[in-house]
């Protein structure tokens, strides 16, 4: 079976829905699926929990969700929304939540990074927009 970790960094929400689409949809398709919040995309925890986001409340509850990065979480100031959301505190890189042990488990990863036009500047909106052909992912 296949075993698939995303392993997301992007604040934009609408870049890490799509994290959560493709990974509600390769569950649905018998593979083993985890997805961890990391970097920015901590901040998304409390607006998907306020919001009950119908694909994160799935994603959540069917267990896909490994955990949040707890340094990142404290640096951005959402670790007490995301350990009241139940979530796996992560730390086990230096206080980052790695992927060491996933790659040890035979887990393929992909990455979601910043959109990569969004970095600043006058077109940073527009990056936002069009946020699925604008963020990098890497499938490693």
């Amino acid at each position: 079976m296949d075993k698939i970790l995303y392993y997301g960094m992007t604040g934009e929400k609408a870049c890490f829905q799509h994290i959560l689409l493709n990974a509600l949809d390769l569950a649905a398709d018998g593979r083993e699926v985890k997805i961890i919040f990391e970097g920015a995309s901590v901040r998304l925890v409390p607006v998907f929990e306020e919001e009950n986001h119908p694909l994160y409340k799935k994603a959540k509850d069917l267990g896909l969700i490994a955990g949040v990065c707890l340094a990142c979480s404290k640096a951005l100031g959402v670790y007490e929304q995301s350990r009241r959301a139940g979530l796996a505190m992560l730390a086990d890189m230096n206080g980052h939540a790695g992927m060491k042990g996933y790659l040890d488990e035979g887990y393929h990863r992909i990455i979601r990074k910043y959109p990569i036009a969004a970095q600043g500047g006058e077109n940073a909106s527009a990056a936002a927009m069009h946020c699925v052909s604008r963020c990098e992912m890497k499938f490693i």
